[in-house]
């Protein structure tokens, strides 16, 4: 009999092989990882279906995994194809006035774009030039 850390080992195969028991101590969120020796010829087909149900137990967490990529491929070109903001007023600047704009004047148009007003003032005259394509 193998003693394995608490935990249960499943059903199957690998089940008939490995036999849980306590040993005692506290339980922690530690992973362990057990390797058990045995006589290949002898345990062939437990084997041999060990891995089988261990192939099946992988798809479907190989399909979850696929699914959550392309999801999140999707949502990744979704962020890159959203169009341009264009200012709300018809009024607009130039590179000159807006760097004489002050910090309030700024966060002022910004707001009104509903664009992030927060920032250092280099940053909030970025924000506006590309609102204003300069």
């Amino acid at each position: 009999m193998t003693c394995l850390s608490g935990g249960d080992v499943g059903s199957g195969a690998l089940a008939e092989l490995l036999q849980p028991c306590v040993l005692g101590g506290k339980q922690d969120d530690i992973t362990i990882v057990l390797a058990v020796v045995v006589d290949k010829r002898r345990e062939s087909a437990a084997l041999t279906e060990a891995a089988k149900q261990a192939a099946e137990d992988l798809s479907e967490i190989r399909t979850r995994l696929e699914t959550a990529l392309k999801v999140q491929e999707a949502q990744a070109q979704a962020q890159k194809e959203k169009p341009k903001k264009t200012p709300v007023s018809g009024t607009s600047f130039t590179r000159e006035e807006i760097e004489g704009m002050d910090k309030k004047l700024l966060q002022n148009i910004l707001k009104q774009n509903d664009l992030p007003t927060s920032g250092k003032l280099d940053k909030l005259k970025e924000r506006v030039m590309e609102l204003y394509s300069l």
